[in-house]
């Protein structure tokens, strides 16, 4: 194995994994495996990936509560602005669930607001990521079990 960073190799970093805290957004990183097998060919394999770090102008949704948590059939967000967007993925970054806020309105929750269910019954057990996305581009982004 050899990790490099912009074409260069990395010193030291000869095992299966790397870790740093030392990188910047654009860093490309390679990971070169080198086969101990006589005369295979090509020798070598090679992955890259292109680092996008930080966050930059996050703004969050903060009056929404979404419940219950842990989920067993159906989550419900409260609070939901109409036309927002909802994400769901699973812990390896897959998106398992997306879609519109559509929702049921409540005069309690104000003008535009209400309640969105979304359906989990066919979710496996396990961890997920849910991001809302309002219609001004404002994030709120929560931890979901199921």
């Amino acid at each position: 194995y050899q990790w490099t960073r912009n074409g260069i190799n990395i010193p030291g970093a000869i095992h299966s994994s790397y870790t740093t805290w030392a990188l910047n957004p654009g860093d490309i990183i390679c990971l070169i495996v080198h086969s101990s097998v006589p005369c295979t060919v090509p020798d070598s394999a090679i992955a890259c990936t292109t680092i996008t770090t930080g966050i930059s102008g996050l703004q969050t949704v903060n009056s929404i509560k979404i419940y219950p948590n842990p989920v067993t059939n159906e989550l419900i967000i409260e609070g939901a602005e109409s036309g927002a967007t909802i994400k769901i993925f699973n812990m390896i970054g897959q998106l398992v669930y997306t879609g519109p806020v559509n929702i049921t309105l409540s005069l309690s929750l104000g003008e535009g607001r209400g309640e969105a269910f979304i359906n989990t019954s066919t979710f496996a057990n396990g961890t997920y990521i849910l991001e809302l996305i309002d219609t001004s581009g404002h994030r709120e982004i929560r931890k979901i079990v199921k």
